[in-house]
């Protein structure tokens, strides 16, 4: 009896090591590991599992033709007029003007566009840098900062909580998890995670995938 009992306990050891090992390999380890992190204010670790620059500069090419398009469009209407005034003084006739405009049109995009490429990099380089500073203060409060926030969690308890968290997909070292956040007044704000299979087989948050609802919908969720 003592050696089966020796023999069920060990196999149990073996069993548990091997779940052990397999879990800290998985999307959900990882963000959990990201939410300790934060927790102890620790960013170098916090750092191990969200890649907080690539979240960036994702969330600008996904925004960016929501957002900036209208207001690119507005600069090419007025490009093309100012362009197409100018090529028409020059031929001077209807056709003339006609040509003037399809011209101008043509021209204005181009020069649009290449300004709008030539200056993307150093937009991202400066929303890469305000960002990662912003995620940063929340690692280097001051003891008193931190005990004011505590003081404010205690006193609105359950404003926001975790409703679920789950795997939506996972192949060929992408992932995208599904976490569910629930506020007071009982509505949900489901926020989709791309995350991406690091070399030593742990995992890394690279994109919030549904950017525009989170931030559409974020501000009024946790009033």
């Amino acid at each position: 009896m003592k050696k089966i009992l020796i023999g069920v306990v060990v196999l149990l050891v073996l069993v548990a090591g091997w779940f052990f090992m397999f879990f800290t390999k998985t999307p959900l380890y990882s963000l959990g590991m990201a939410g300790y992190a934060y927790y102890k204010k620790d960013y170098p670790m916090f750092e191990k599992y969200v890649d907080v620059p690539t979240i960036a500069v994702n969330g600008y090419d996904d925004l960016a033709p929501i957002y900036l398009s209208e207001k690119t469009k507005s600069v090419k209407k007025k490009a093309a007029v100012v362009v197409s005034n100018a090529i028409g003084n020059i031929f001077g006739t209807k056709a003339g003007a006609a040509v003037a405009k399809s011209l101008g049109e043509k021209v204005a995009n181009e020069v649009v566009d290449g300004v709008v490429a030539g200056i993307e990099p150093a937009v991202k380089a400066k929303l890469v840098d305000g960002v990662t500073k912003k995620v940063k203060t929340f690692f280097t409060e001051l003891d008193e900062d931190k005990a004011k926030a505590a003081a404010v969690k205690e006193e609105t308890p359950g404003k926001l909580s975790l409703k679920d968290i789950k795997e939506e997909s996972n192949l060929n070292g992408v992932a995208v998890m599904k976490a569910v956040l629930g506020n007071q007044r009982n509505e949900v704000l489901p926020i989709r995670l791309r995350m991406l299979q690091k070399p030593d087989k742990e995992w890394k948050v690279i994109k919030v995938e549904n950017l525009n609802e989170v931030i559409t919908k974020g501000p009024e969720f946790i009033k």
